[in-house]
């Protein structure tokens, strides 16, 4: 059975973008390590509450970034 991991790139607004991909780019390359099959990623265009934002409006993009890594 293929197992995958789903991000939703949603965070809370006291975490600076730059960290937040930066740890995405690491969680990435654990589940990589751990011998997951795939990983996705939801794609968020708009600021939802006060609890968290999606980070991530492009994932084509963010996933052309570690395909290359």
């Amino acid at each position: 059975m293929d197992i995958g991991l789903f991000h939703q790139m949603w965070a809370s607004p006291g975490i600076a973008d730059k960290e937040f991909f930066a740890q995405t780019v690491t969680d990435v390359q654990l589940v990589e390590t751990l011998g997951f099959e795939s990983c996705s990623f939801g794609e968020h265009h708009f600021v939802r509450a006060k609890a968290f934002y999606g980070r991530l409006s492009v994932p084509e993009v963010f996933i052309a970034k570690l395909a290359a890594e």
